[in-house]
């Protein structure tokens, strides 16, 4: 996990914070971290004449200098997981981003109410799939990004305040609890202390007497952590 140095801050929106490295957030999202570098620190391609070109990231670092993320950064890698698992080109990501940032004027677009209704069908269009696609029975796409955008908890001013990463969301990621940190969807108790301490060959029912969770909640969340991290 790479080592990071957290900016602290007294005002403003929490929300907005450098606060994960590059490699937190890909851990935490389950997104190669391959791709998440490409996606904030931008990419180098080798055109046919031999010339290297440099592309800018999708997404805007809260603290470039760092790399830190903040949770809105996270939120919106969340979002932007629906594209990679489409194996939608980076290329044609960058552009859909270009084209909603100039449609959908806001410092993250891809995290506004608006964009979550009527913005996602555009969003699909520019990235090149096509919108009402389905066949043999299975869901058109902009049902399947809806479904995927319905990981993300909204505040009452309309932005993320939580996210559930995984699609069973037994685990959340919330500023609310253990500093932003992947926790028991509604707890404070920390996914990766349930995971140590059952790596570490810890009794199941000891374990969940320790943190007042029933046997069955603890062992539906390192299941479906340990699904999410094998898929």
């Amino acid at each position: 996990m790479g080592r990071k140095q957290l900016v602290r801050m007294t005002t403003g929106d929490i929300r907005e914070y450098p606060r994960y490295s590059i490699e937190e957030a890909a851990h935490h999202l389950d997104i190669p971290l391959s791709t998440l570098n490409a996606w904030v620190r931008g990419y180098k391609r080798r055109d046919k004449f031999g010339k290297i070109h440099h592309y800018d990231g999708v997404l805007k670092l809260a603290d470039p200098k760092r790399g830190l993320l903040s949770f809105f950064n996270l939120a919106e890698a969340y979002v932007l997981r629906f594209a990679r698992r489409r194996d939608v080109p980076l290329k044609r990501v960058r552009l859909a981003m270009e084209y909603i940032r100039e449609h959908f004027a806001h410092e993250h677009p891809l995290l506004r109410k608006d964009f979550a209704t009527r913005g996602k069908s555009i969003f699909i269009r520019e990235l090149g799939i096509p919108v009402n696609a389905s066949s043999h029975g299975q869901m058109g796409i902009a049902e399947v990004l809806r479904r995927h955008m319905k990981g993300i908890k909204r505040g009452p001013d309309g932005l993320p305040e939580e996210i559930s990463p995984f699609a069973d969301k037994k685990i959340s990621i919330s500023l609310a609890y253990s500093s932003g940190e992947p926790v028991v969807a509604g707890t404070g108790i920390m996914v990766s202390t349930l995971i140590s301490r059952t790596h570490a060959g810890d009794n199941a029912d000891e374990i969940a007497r320790d943190y007042g969770l029933d046997r069955k909640t603890l062992e539906q969340t390192v299941k479906a952590y340990r699904i999410a991290k094998a898929a």
